[in-house]
C-alpha cells in the first residue's frame, strides 16, 4: 500500500492540476496543495418515495469484501432480541465479494442467529434494481472497518442513502463524521455491540426524523450539483 501510494504521488507530479475525493486523502498521499483540487464524491437520487420512520428496515448496498458485514448482522441480532415484537424489523443485504468467504460469513451469521425470515442476503443486483429495496427501507448501513486507509475514504453510500431519505448508520471514520449528523444518521464503532447501540439510538428518535430534512442535509452532493458548481469550473479553468 505504501508503494502504491507513492506511485500515485509520482504520477500526479506530471500534471498541472490534480483532483481528489477529500482533503484528508490528499494529505495521506502528500499531494502538492497548490495544484490539488477537491472534487467530492456524490450520488444520484435512487428513490423519491416519502419515508415514514415507523419501522427498523435496514439496507446495505455495496461491496462486501473485507467490510465485516457479519458484525452488523450480529448487532442486528442483539437489537432483535430486545425489541422483536415492538417494531417491524428487516435487514436487506445487497452486494457481492470476490472472496467467497465474505458471503459465506454473512449466510452463516444469518443462519446461526436464526434470522432467515428477516435478514435477507440478495447477492449482486444491478443499479436499476436498487430502487425496490430502498423504497422499503428506512435505514442505510455504511459499514467499513476503522483503519487508516478507510478513515480518509468518503463513502458513496452515505450520499445515496441521504438523498433517498434514509437515515444512515455509519462507522466512525474521519470522512463519515464530516457528513453524518443528528439530522441524517448515527455514528458507531465497527463492532456488533456498537451497531446495536446505534440502532437503539435511531429507534429512540424515530419520531424526530424527517426524510425531507435528511435529503436537504447532503443535497449539495447530488451529482448534478457537483458537476455544475465544482467539476465544470475546474474544467473551464
Amino acid at each position: 500500500r505504501f508503494l502504491y501510494n507513492r506511485m500515485n504521488l509520482f504520477s500526479c507530479l506530471f500534471f498541472d492540476k490534480i483532483t481528489i475525493l477529500s482533503s484528508s486523502l490528499a494529505s495521506l498521499l502528500k499531494l502538492p496543495s497548490k495544484k490539488t483540487l477537491i472534487l467530492p464524491l456524490g450520488a444520484s437520487v435512487l428513490d423519491e418515495t416519502p419515508k415514514r420512520f415507523d419501522k427498523i428496515h435496514l439496507i446495505y448496498i455495496g461491496n462486501l469484501e473485507k467490510r465485516h458485514i457479519k458484525r452488523t448482522i450480529d448487532g442486528f441480532y442483539l437489537f432483535h432480541t430486545k425489541y422483536a415484537g415492538r417494531v417491524s424489523l428487516r435487514y436487506d443485504i445487497v452486494g457481492f465479494s470476490n472472496n467467497m468467504d465474505d458471503e459465506e460469513n454473512i449466510k452463516t451469521s444469518i443462519t446461526e442467529n436464526n434470522l432467515k425470515d428477516i435478514v435477507i442476503f440478495h447477492g449482486r443486483k444491478n443499479h436499476q434494481q436498487l430502487k425496490e429495496y430502498i423504497q422499503n427501507a428506512t435505514i442505510g448501513v455504511c459499514f467499513v472497518p476503522q483503519t487508516p486507509y478507510y478513515d480518509v475514504q468518503p463513502s458513496t453510500k452515505i450520499f445515496e442513502y441521504a438523498l433517498s431519505g434514509l437515515i444512515t448508520i455509519a462507522t466512525d471514520t474521519s470522512e463519515n463524521r464530516r457528513f453524518i449528523s443528528d439530522v441524517n444518521g448515527v455514528i458507531c464503532q465497527d463492532n456488533a455491540e456498537s451497531f446495536c447501540e446505534a440502532l437503539e439510538t435511531v429507534y429512540a428518535n424515530m419520531v424526530s426524523y424527517s426524510d425531507i430534512e435528511t435529503r436537504k442535509s447532503l443535497s449539495q452532493y447530488n451529482w448534478s450539483y457537483i458537476t455544475k458548481h465544482i467539476l465544470l469550473p475546474i474544467l473551464n479553468n
